[in-house]
């Protein structure tokens, strides 16, 4: 179905930055060293490689993506390929739902450690603990949605912490405030959403689900939006904001793990929900759902990849002209004189996505529309430019790749880019 490659020892099979998007590989026999620099520059010591061994793929992600590649890979010694192509990967994963699998694992091990070292850079506190491993994160959730007066979001952590069992000083606490919420005015929103066969229906602002809480669901967005958020440290951070089309949850389809964030309907939401019961038969009668899937995990990777690097900036102008580039990049748009665009995310929305506190964020904020007539915040709130190419220019790419390099040398957190996730 495929053809194979073989490569000479010393011979890169693929390069970084490399624009050939149209085929990804399995290691069939022999050796090689995936390396990835984009966060380290010209600084090999610290540079995140792998050893990839037979049955290793690589490629895939800008492949599915279909961005440059992020990552080059060394033969070590004679290494022979299988090269997989565009036109034969709906059949491929058709005729081998096991390669599938296994493409949903290696993207969710990876999603799981990049969102573990971003969330930690904007919490400045260290990844580990940011893993759930006990049903005690919706606990610490719902008290910091207390604290906040987001009563119905405190009130779906206390009752899914209570459901599973919780017993001792937490619990009776979480009961008592449970109590409140539900006799209060506001109330809170149904634990569980409106079922039809596989679509799930959720109102506004109302929880999917939480951290600490178990699933065993992938969710795919067929109407409306969904934020993902953690909380952690005293802070919410936002990760993502995700709008039709998109998928989330996809843990839950293949680790026996609580779920490492929250969601929550950002607005009318209906959701297809796929399980491990029914992911198989997709696998075989829907190939393009699945495809799609895969390309939404790249894509999110890619963004994730690249949010990183700007959590590493510390001038707080250059960070949010960084971030609103990021988001000109994810959304492919077009980038040339007097090119208009309204970009996805809030004021609130870009700060908690470059890690910055409210104060110093704002005032960058306020600073560049005092000083940037093209940027302006319209009715929505949202954050528009008249011309894309301006913040193009003015983001120095130099002075950005010098404060990187800088930041990443000196950072604690450079040690944790070399490793790969677990």
């Amino acid at each position: 179905m495929f053809e194979s490659v073989t490569f000479k020892k010393g011979s890169y099979i693929v390069l970084e930055g490399q624009a050939e998007l149209d085929r990804f590989y399995i290691l069939k026999t022999g050796s090689a060293e995936r390396c990835i620099s984009r966060f380290f520059l010209n600084n090999s010591a610290i540079r995140e490689c792998r050893m990839l061994e037979p049955g290793d793929l690589f490629g895939v992600i800008s492949f599915l993506s279909k961005r440059p590649r992020m990552e080059s890979v060394l033969a070590l010694n004679d290494t022979v390929v299988y090269v997989v192509q565009k036109d034969i990967f709906g059949k491929f994963i058709q005729d081998h739902t096991d390669l599938a699998l296994k493409i949903i694992r290696y993207f969710s091990k990876q999603l799981r450690h990049y969102d573990s070292i971003a969330a930690s850079l904007s919490s400045k506190s260290p990844p580990e603990i940011l893993i759930p491993q006990n049903i005690e994160n919706l606990y610490t959730t719902g008290n910091y949605y207390w604290g906040k007066k987001k009563y119905h979001m405190a009130g779906y952590a206390f009752a899914r912490y209570l459901e599973y069992g919780a017993v001792g000083r937490r619990a009776e606490r979480a009961k008592g405030l449970l109590a409140k919420i539900r006799s209060s005015k506001t109330g809170m929103f149904p634990l569980e959403p409106k079922k039809s066969d596989h679509l799930r229906s959720y109102m506004t602002n109302q929880p999917i689900f939480m951290e600490g809480e178990h699933g065993e669901e992938l969710y795919v967005i067929q109407s409306g939006s969904v934020r993902i958020t953690k909380v952690h440290n005293g802070q919410e951070i936002l990760l993502n904001v995700l709008p039709l089309g998109e998928i989330f949850g996809e843990m839950a389809l293949i680790e026996n793990k609580t779920r490492n964030s929250n969601a929550v309907a950002a607005d009318d939401v209906k959701l297809l929900a796929i399980n491990r019961d029914n992911f198989e038969y997709i696998v075989q009668n829907y190939p393009a759902m699945v495809i799609r899937i895969f390309e939404i995990l790249a894509e999110r990777l890619w963004l994730v990849y690249y949010q990183i690097a700007n959590l590493f900036l510390t001038d707080p102008e250059i960070k949010i002209y960084d971030a609103l580039h990021i988001q000109i990049l994810k959304h492919r748009i077009q980038v040339s004189k007097n090119v208009p665009c309204t970009l996805h995310f809030t004021v609130k929305d870009i700060l908690k996505f470059t890690g910055m506190d409210d104060e110093e964020g704002e005032a960058a904020i306020a600073s560049i529309l005092e000083n940037n007539s093209n940027i302006y915040i319209n009715p929505d709130g949202k954050i528009c430019c008249m011309d894309v190419s301006d913040i193009i220019q003015r983001l120095n790419v130099i002075k950005r790749d010098s404060e990187v390099e800088k930041n990443i040398l000196s950072s604690e957190y450079s040690t944790l880019l070399h490793k790969d996730a677990k």
